[in-house]
């Protein structure tokens, strides 16, 4: 495994990107895993602490962008404030944050140390210049996002075979994004074969990813990714596009796969969660029963890992994909 880079010439935006990704991985990740493993030791408390952490996702996602972006003192804590008040219902309220916390905090940094009263003006001018930005921008990102939503429900009319396809790659290419893909499989209803292909698409973006990204990353790293946080690599996505192509032709297979030939069926929440800890996959067994168990396995976790590293492989011969392309970059 490569060794730690402590030391990065990024730019600002592509270290916020670092901060966004650790936030929404330490609250909604974690905490999914945490009700995950609950529901299946029966441990109602893990259930609830896992809860109890999603619902700081806001606070989260605004202090791990400060931090990043070289953030401090009362200005850094102002920013996971800022990030608290722009949580809401809609599944694009993570950019939203974002965007509000990013401004808020050139805000928050550029008054700190200028007057006697800081303590004051620092977070109350940073909490209303993120409430203010969260206001402007919010109905315009939750409109792209409707139009994405209906796209995916319009595929989900298709003919299977092309449902399978569509429904695969776009539900896995969200799974790296901070949309909330729960929110959104709950708004089109996607369940029984489409929901068996989302989860093949966000498994092969999550297993897929996660085997390319081995030699790049410690250990850490590519089991958070495969566990479901392919959001770890949505930076390196952005700077690097071309590393999406293998998952996204293996996508394309596992989906007819699962909806045309074995014909898996899975829940609205299992399309939503995806690879997170596993509880998509889970999700099908649930419906299909024990004896689909072999199925699930090499169609959700082994064939992404081979499809995916073989093209991989193939891209780095052909110098469309470079060593270090992968590298996640520890806060």
């Amino acid at each position: 495994m490569a060794k730690r880079m402590n030391k990065t010439n990024e730019n600002q935006f592509f270290k916020s990107l670092d901060g966004l990704a650790y936030g929404m991985f330490v609250s909604i990740g974690i905490g999914a895993v945490m009700i995950e493993l609950g529901k299946i030791f029966n441990f109602n408390q893990l259930i609830a602490w896992g809860g109890a952490v999603q619902n700081l996702a806001g606070p989260a996602i605004g202090i791990g962008i400060a931090y990043a972006t070289g953030t401090t003192g009362i200005a850094l804590l102002s920013a996971g404030l800022a990030g608290a008040i722009c949580v809401s219902d809609s599944a694009a309220w993570p950019i939203c944050a974002y965007l509000a916390v990013m401004i808020s905090c050139y805000v928050g940094q550029f008054i700190k140390d200028k007057t006697p009263i800081d303590i004051f003006l620092t977070p109350v001018i940073t909490i209303a210049v993120a409430g203010l930005i969260n206001c402007v921008a919010a109905p315009y990102i939750d409109w792209a996002v409707d139009w994405l939503v209906c796209q995916i429900d319009l595929a989900a009319t298709f003919p299977v075979w092309m449902m399978s396809m569509l429904v695969s790659c776009l539900m896995g290419l969200i799974g790296i994004t901070p949309l909330i893909s729960l929110s959104i499989s709950y708004t089109i209803g996607l369940n029984g074969l489409a929901a068996g292909a989302a989860i093949a698409g966000e498994c092969a973006f999550m297993m897929g990813l996660a085997a390319m990204s081995m030699n790049d990353n410690e250990i850490g790293d590519v089991i958070a990714t495969g566990a479901g946080m392919g959001l770890l690599q949505f930076k390196n996505a952005i700077k690097h596009p071309l590393i999406l192509i293998p998952p996204i032709l293996t996508s394309l297979i596992n989906g007819p796969l699962s909806a045309c030939l074995l014909k898996l069926s899975g829940t609205t929440y299992g399309a939503g969660i995806g690879n997170v800890a596993f509880a998509g996959p889970l999700s099908i067994v649930s419906v299909m029963g024990n004896s689909y168990w072999l199925m699930v396995i090499i169609v959700d976790m082994l064939l992404p890992i081979i499809i995916c590293y073989s093209i991989y492989r193939a891209f780095l011969r052909l110098g469309w994909i470079r060593a270090g392309d992968l590298k996640i970059r520890r806060l």
